[in-house]
């Protein structure tokens, strides 16, 4: 059996045990059907940037988080050593959360 050929029902079960970076990581751009349940189906992300590297941060900001900013329950931005200005950087992509 094959991860593509489980239900929808089943996946979007499965998605609920990664956090929303995992997920996004994992299934983007995996295919057309999991970006659909991905964007489409998929209503709730826990976003933790907590020791992210500046190369996936960008990543996730430029290609996922515009298609989600609606479903975001939970951000969390750090602003350490291994993620020094994270704040500064998120904040000038202008997104709009409500």
């Amino acid at each position: 059996m094959h991860l593509e050929s489980l239900a929808n029902e089943l996946l979007l079960y499965l998605f609920e045990f990664f956090d929303g970076i995992q997920l996004l990581r994992a299934f983007h751009d995996f295919n057309s059907r999991f970006n659909h349940l991905l964007y489409n189906h998929y209503r709730v992300y826990r976003i933790d940037f907590h020791s992210i590297s500046k190369y996936q941060f960008d990543d996730l900001c430029q290609y996922c988080l515009p298609s989600i900013t609606d479903q975001i329950i939970s951000l969390t931005i750090s602003d350490d050593d291994e993620t020094p200005n994270l704040p500064a950087i998120f904040l000038s992509y202008n997104f709009t959360l409500d």
